[in-house]
């Protein structure tokens, strides 16, 4: 047998078929398309097709007569270029546009199903163009990053300035940072707030938000520690700008605490607080008239007086007497607290008939 020529086994033809059937035959191995075969007709055929080890395609119809187990020989001729040829040729005309976009660096915009640069093993992730001068960076067909015109959406950017997304990205004046305070929802309260965060309360919703009780609109900011701590500082945008903080623990928010130094003025005095807690209240009763005997000394009824403002208990009273008359008045050693609201105490002096008025400072805790 000639170098490159294969005569194997015996092979069966049909009259107007163009498969060949080989038995014995090791055609995969040994035959290609292009190759020749020279029929029992004594036509010349070339392969089309290699279809199994005992099968072959010719490129036309066998012409002779049907013949079972004949002797043959296939060889490789020019055709075997020709067909080489022919299958380069699609190649290129196949990848001529991968070559002219992807080959230099283009593609196409793609959609999120099939980005326009994704990945063979994950095809809906990737890269597409959006629309013109907007890019996408798409994971699980969802576009994650969307970029246009310096803004940033997508299901990785915060969808609202008061998304909570655990690893998203955070606006500029998401949760009141870097920009203005947001605003609080509709229905939302200032204890409802489980992200650190600023927000703005308009003074006609302090209190249904559950702000400080008479306090003006302000700021609030939230500093959470887990679901069930935080503290919240609550500031003044007018007004006296006083500040209040408190505290939640296990779930629950204690009251408010004035943080800033308060001035309360009363028919019956003054009154500072302090926003360590520390409450001082200059007292003033009404006139009364030393009439009573009591030893050598003249004493007024009784006087109950209001304290300007309430504290959390009954404080420390000291006090004395402003009266005319030029005589020299005190307080009897009746002045005392009655309560956290309120003072008791008489005008004493060494002669009858005077007039006067009772003042008292007392001094306490208002929280």
């Amino acid at each position: 047998m000639a170098a490159g020529i294969y005569s194997t086994g015996t092979v069966s033809y049909s009259n107007g078929s163009p498969v060949v059937t080989g038995t014995g035959t090791a055609f995969v191995a040994n035959v290609k398309a292009g190759y020749q075969l020279q029929g029992p007709n004594g036509g010349v055929y070339f392969v089309q097709a290699v279809n199994s080890d005992t099968s072959l395609t010719l490129t036309r119809n066998y012409e002779g007569a049907s013949q079972a187990a004949q002797a043959f020989e296939i060889a490789p001729t020019g055709g075997v270029s020709l067909a080489l040829a022919d299958r380069v040729n699609a190649l290129i005309s196949e990848y001529a546009d991968i070559a002219e976009e992807a080959g230099e660096g283009k593609f196409g915009n793609g959609t999120l199903a099939a980005p326009g640069l994704s990945f063979l093993l994950d095809q809906d992730t990737g890269i597409r163009r959006r629309a013109s001068n907007a890019i996408a960076l798409v994971a699980g067909g969802i576009d994650q990053f969307d970029v246009s015109g310096g803004v940033a959406i997508g299901a990785a950017v915060m969808s609202s300035m008061a998304d909570v997304g655990t690893g998203k990205l955070m606006l500029n004046g998401g949760h009141g940072l870097g920009g203005q305070a947001r605003d609080l929802g509709a229905s939302e309260v200032l204890a409802d707030i489980s992200e650190t965060c600023f927000v703005k309360v308009p003074t006609v919703d302090v209190e249904t938000k559950g702000g400080p009780v008479g306090a003006l609109g302000g700021v609030v900011l939230t500093q959470t520690f887990g679901s069930a701590n935080a503290a919240q500082t609550y500031r003044e945008i007018s007004g006296a700008f006083r500040v209040w903080d408190r505290a939640k623990s296990g779930g629950v928010f204690v009251p408010w605490i004035l943080r800033t130094n308060t001035l309360i003025t009363t028919p019956t005095g003054t009154a500072l607080r302090m926003g360590n807690g520390l409450q001082i209240c200059s007292v003033v009763g009404a006139t009364v008239t030393t009439s009573t005997a009591s030893g050598s000394m003249f004493t007024s009824p009784t006087q109950t007086i209001n304290f300007p403002a309430v504290f959390s208990a009954n404080p420390i009273v000291i006090g004395n007497g402003e009266y005319g008359g030029g005589l020299n008045g005190h307080l009897s050693s009746g002045a005392r607290a009655l309560n956290p609201s309120q003072m008791s105490a008489r005008l004493m002096t060494t002669g009858t008939g005077s007039t006067g008025k009772i003042t008292a400072v007392a001094l306490g805790f208002w929280e």
